[in-house]
């Protein structure tokens, strides 16, 4: 039995800096989501303690923030009031030939 056994099993823990870089945010978004528990992290070392995410809580993270975007995305139309056409009369009047 290898002596390494134990942590070839062991899952590749991401470093805050992997996060932040995969997910396109700064180093102090990814200690803040650390901070507030959203996302889990592993606390390792004694006085200046490193941060170490599996990857397997990204990808929880990432699936319980995720959202459904509708099949089709319906704009608000814009309602235009009627203006009529007695402004054109009253141009047209003055001469105006457009």
């Amino acid at each position: 039995m290898s002596r390494h056994a134990a942590s070839d099993a062991a899952p590749a823990f991401l470093t805050p800096a992997d996060v932040a870089a995969r997910l396109s945010l700064s180093l102090t978004a990814v200690y803040a989501l650390c901070d507030a528990g959203d996302l889990p992290c592993h606390k390792i070392g004694v006085k200046r303690s490193r941060r170490r995410i599996d990857p397997t809580d990204l990808a929880a993270y990432l699936e319980r923030t995720r959202q459904s975007m509708p099949a089709t995305v319906q704009l608000p139309g814009r309602r235009r009031e009627s203006r009529g056409t007695e402004g054109f009369k009253l141009l047209r009047a003055a001469g105006w030939k457009g």
